[in-house]
């Protein structure tokens, strides 16, 4: 598919998206797999997953532990999560690097907690 401008690319970005998202301000959080730990940061986040931040995103597929505390919040949140996305760096791509993964195993608990967060845009409640 060819995009004429990147408005289109971007509509149509949006409309794949199946959770609401929430802006974050700067969450720490750390990657832990099994031959590494990795400190980072989180600049959206939805019910499903969020996106990070970086010039060296991991495969598509790979898995790892993530843990991180939302904005106010003293809870650590513990999740499983799986690369569904990257994006590498480009001097001519205008979007961030980084990569999008989603949870594919979340408590309960944190996955309201989550919910709380984007429901209340972020601010909180």
């Amino acid at each position: 598919m060819v995009y004429k401008n990147t408005q289109d690319l971007s509509k149509v970005q949006k409309e794949r998206r199946k959770e609401l998202r929430s802006p974050l301000r700067v969450v720490r959080m750390k990657v832990e797999t099994n031959q590494d730990v990795f400190f980072g940061y989180a600049k959206n986040i939805s019910a499903s997953g969020l996106f990070i931040p970086t010039v060296n995103p991991r495969s598509v597929g790979d898995r790892f532990k993530l843990k991180f505390k939302l904005p106010d919040s003293s809870r650590e949140i513990v999740v499983l999560a799986e690369v569904v996305w990257n994006r590498t760096y480009s001097k001519s791509e205008e979007y961030e690097p980084g990569m999008g993964v989603r949870f594919v195993e979340i408590s309960e608990e944190d996955a309201e907690e989550i919910r709380r967060f984007v429901n209340s845009d972020g601010k909180k409640e």
